[in-house]
């Protein structure tokens, strides 16, 4: 059914069948997620142009397809498609593909797109979608003043998503919300203090287990039990061959702050489990203060990023330094172990590396 708020302890749900029922509540958890965000352009209503949603359940492989969005969405798609033979163009409008991630680790999935055919249009926005005699045709402006028009048979909106936060009748009982984004404070509850929004519909960090550990904490402060989740270190995953992940400062942040900073990077082609399994695209990177040796930020692509990435969200939140990883014992051969190569190599001293001058 659908469900509206008419006071703070009073939802009606009307049923499917256009029936109207009261429920009462001491607390209620807002959590109605996004939808697709579809950027006003013409020709977006065409047939032929989809969301994330659709693309993926289309009952065949189109011939051809035009992502507009080069961030983590796009991108997983781009991947998906190209592997299944489909000819992809990304157009992004920002300098760079996934922009908030660390661009060393970036490049590793952008050279891989590219070796599998996958053109990249950067600094490039749409201006509209027309209909061909077979298929769809998007033309856009890059950077410099010049156009490009690119053709294909499916066009994904991959412009990210909108908070689902409106319609629920919040901000007639007294609930702030800003563009379908439902306002709360660090516990997550809104002006109400009975009422919480967790998730996607807070205009938050949009990832599942950043809105699940919401969940949970809220369900268990409402019992009286929980604690606060530790929001600083959490990680993001792109779901690629190979994968990304990262957590804490990367090294464009760490510059933008001023920090002094110590880079170690180990390859995945100098780890022996990578070198076994046959996977050795990637890159394993630390971040740490000049000074203090604090681990500020992990960041790797290759096989198992998205695993390794949570040990070094722990290593971060405990405040852990370089030399705490130096001192630790990694398993042999696993691809954890280069984590303690890639903090050898802090200090230029990776022992499966050759030792810089």
């Amino acid at each position: 059914g659908e469900a509206k708020f008419t006071s703070k302890n009073n939802i009606q749900v009307k049923t499917k069948e256009g029936n109207l029922r009261n429920i009462k509540f001491d607390c209620g958890i807002v959590a109605t997620g996004s939808n697709p965000l579809i950027i006003p352009i013409p020709g977006k209503d065409l047939e032929g142009v989809i969301t994330s949603r659709e693309a993926m359940s289309l009952e065949k492989a189109p011939q051809s397809i035009c992502i507009i969005g080069g961030g983590v969405i796009g991108v997983e798609f781009a991947n998906i498609y190209s592997n299944l033979g489909v000819e992809v163009t990304i157009i992004e409008m920002l300098p760079e593909i996934i922009a908030n991630m660390d661009r060393e680790i970036v490049s590793s999935i952008e050279e891989t797109l590219i070796e599998n055919g996958v053109k990249i249009y950067k600094s490039t926005s749409v201006e509209e979608i027309s209909k061909m005699k077979e298929g769809l045709k998007v033309k856009a402006k890059v950077q410099d003043g010049t156009f490009i028009e690119v053709e294909s048979e499916k066009v994904l909106m991959a412009t990210g998503r909108k908070p689902a936060g409106d319609g629920l009748g919040l901000e007639e009982i007294g609930v702030e919300v800003k563009k379908g984004a439902i306002q709360v404070d660090n516990l997550f509850q809104t002006d109400l203090p009975n009422i919480y929004a967790i998730g996607d519909c807070t205009g938050g960090i949009q990832l599942a287990h950043v809105a699940s550990s919401s969940g949970i904490m809220v369900a268990q402060l409402i019992m009286g039990k929980g604690k606060a989740v530790d929001f600083k270190t959490i990680p993001y995953c792109v779901y690629t061959k190979p994968e990304l992940a990262g957590v804490g400062l990367t090294e464009e942040e760490a510059i933008r702050k001023g920090l002094k900073v110590k880079i170690g990077r180990f390859p995945m082609y100098a780890n022996g489990k990578s070198v076994i399994m046959g996977e050795v695209v990637g890159l394993i990177k630390i971040i740490a203060g000049e000074d203090t040796g604090q681990v500020l930020g992990v960041h790797i692509s290759g096989n198992g990023a998205t695993e390794l990435i949570l040990s070094a969200g722990i290593a971060i939140r405990l405040e852990s330094t370089v030399d705490e990883l130096l001192t630790t014992v990694y398993a042999h051969p696993t691809i954890g172990e280069g984590i303690h190569e890639a903090a050898e190599a802090v200090f230029g001293k990776a022992i499966h590396l050759p030792e810089e001058e």
